[in-house]
């Protein structure tokens, strides 16, 4: 689990990132996952928060595009509803960790990040999802599996980027 901090520089950022403890089974994970912060507990209304997002990444890999794993596409689900954050990042999260996603193998990780609207009218919530891959039918199965997961999909949108290097 990483939850990075504003940085000015590569090496800041990865210096602000915080690691969740490594688990080996989905019981270990859910006896710590009860412990850390959900979406909608760190968002402030600060301009220069601390925590600015949560991500879930696989051992070893972290959500840096420069990394190899990250190679692939990544698919982002928007919303202003603050409710879709803590909703929607559990369910993606435990979809995650039981490998309940379509080639979930390929997913590197999650991450939840929210930032003000271009008019600092309320906050855009974002949930990616990294993955490895560039196959658009696996990236659609993907994305329509996470859009069935929330009670609240005709609330968000989501969209699929390649990787630029």
């Amino acid at each position: 689990m990483h939850k990075p901090m504003v940085g000015t520089s590569d090496e800041a950022y990865t210096a602000s990132l915080q690691h969740f403890p490594s688990f080996g089974s989905v019981e270990d994970f859910w006896a710590q996952f009860a412990h850390i912060s959900q979406p909608s507990q760190i968002v402030s209304s600060d301009p220069n928060p601390k925590v600015k997002g949560l991500s879930l990444f696989r051992k070893d890999v972290g959500p840096k595009w420069e990394h190899p794993k990250n190679n692939g596409q990544k698919i982002t689900f928007k919303t202003n509803s603050n409710h879709f954050g803590d909703e929607i990042w559990r369910e993606i999260v435990l979809a995650l960790v039981g490998e309940m996603l379509p080639s979930s193998e390929l997913v590197s990780g999650v991450r939840f990040a929210y930032t003000p609207d271009k008019n600092k009218r309320f906050f855009v919530y974002r949930m990616e999802l990294w993955t490895s891959i560039n196959d658009n039918l696996i990236i659609k199965a993907i994305e329509d599996h996470v859009m069935a997961l929330s009670s609240d999909r005709n609330k968000f949108s989501s969209v699929s980027y390649g990787h630029q290097k």
